[in-house]
């Protein structure tokens, strides 16, 4: 009987727990990629992009495409390789969706987050993309400016961004970067 008594305490314990987990009321999770109202400064003037920054955790990332193309780059999408190629007269660079560097002129350089696709567009987090142009940028009240940097005039600035290249050994983004020279982007 004592036996008995025992498995149907269990049993009864465990039906209990079962349910009371189950009727626990889910706890919100904030969205991950969440419009922002911070500004570019740049030249003095807001940017006037057509979609707006968003902000990922701490990071504010701006729409690639659309903030290279307004600073007069030459932008392509490489829907395949799932890669931004940008141009400039002086500067090549390539971002690969959900990889965490960057390719500047044949160098990968680390970024603070990955370059993720968010409403069907590549978001790179601000400070990565100004620096990648050789732009620096800094924060006061709800703007970032962002202004045209030299090596010789600010090496710290860019300190997170170029003092090291990573080791590429990751075979996946070794074909990438084949795929990006095969087709010179």
């Amino acid at each position: 009987m004592k036996k008995l008594m025992c498995i149907m305490l269990a049993a009864f314990l465990i039906f209990t727990l079962q349910f009371s987990a189950a009727a626990a009321p889910a706890k919100k999770t904030p969205a991950a990629y969440t419009p922002s109202s911070i500004n570019i400064v740049y030249d003095g003037k807001p940017l006037q992009l057509k979609n707006k920054l968003m902000r990922y955790k701490e990071f504010i990332l701006v729409p690639a495409q659309e903030f290279y193309e307004y600073l007069g780059a030459n932008v392509t999408w490489d829907k395949d390789a799932e890669m931004l190629a940008v141009n400039t007269d002086t500067d090549s660079v390539l971002f690969f969706k959900d990889q965490q560097s960057v390719i500047i002129n044949a160098i990968q350089y680390p970024m603070v987050t990955p370059a993720v696709m968010v409403n069907g567009m590549l978001m790179i987090e601000v400070t990565s993309a100004a620096s990648s142009l050789n732009y620096g940028v800094y924060a006061e009240g709800n703007d970032i400016y962002m202004e045209p940097i030299s090596i010789e005039e600010d090496t710290k600035s860019k300190g997170d961004i170029y003092d090291w290249n990573i080791p590429i050994d990751d075979d996946i983004e070794k074909e990438r970067i084949k795929h990006a020279y095969k087709y010179g982007i």
